[in-house]
């Protein structure tokens, strides 16, 4: 709970993971599309680009997902496999501003301020709204 009891309902009876956060005005002015329909956001392939674009991949990590090809898999199969490919594959990019973040905040700990840590919640609410967005279309593509 905060020291003002404002934003967090009070927890001495719930667990942790219990735990609503209170709307606070300030939020919706530091994450703009926080009222948004999280589910229905998709971006841009030239928006995700440009996200991805600025942060670097690690060289550490595999980001393409296994490929199936190779099986005698029907092309209905191939095309659904497909679809989830590319979930795999925004989940993967979603790790890249992560590992970025990270890394910088290890080569400087003093780089870290409140408008750094804003953004970066920003782009990953915003990957993770494209994310959830193209999963919702799969569903709807796939009739579920």
């Amino acid at each position: 709970m905060s020291q003002d009891g404002t934003n967090i309902q009070d927890s001495s009876s719930v667990p942790d993971w219990e735990i609503d956060l209170q709307f606070y005005q300030g939020l919706s002015k530091a994450l703009p599309g926080i009222s948004q329909d999280f589910l229905r956001l998709p971006i841009t392939d030239s928006e995700r680009i440009k996200f991805l674009g600025c942060c670097p991949r690690n060289t550490g990590m595999v980001y393409d997902p296994p490929s199936l090809n190779g099986m005698g898999l029907s092309s209905e199969f191939k095309k659904e496999d497909s679809k989830l490919q590319d979930i795999q594959y925004r989940i993967s990019g979603i790790t890249r501003p992560i590992d970025y973040f990270v890394q910088n905040l290890l080569q400087d700990q003093s780089s870290l301020n409140t408008a750094i840590a804003i953004e970066f919640s920003g782009l990953i609410k915003i990957l993770l709204s494209d994310l959830a967005s193209q999963i919702s279309q799969v569903k709807m593509d796939s009739g579920l």
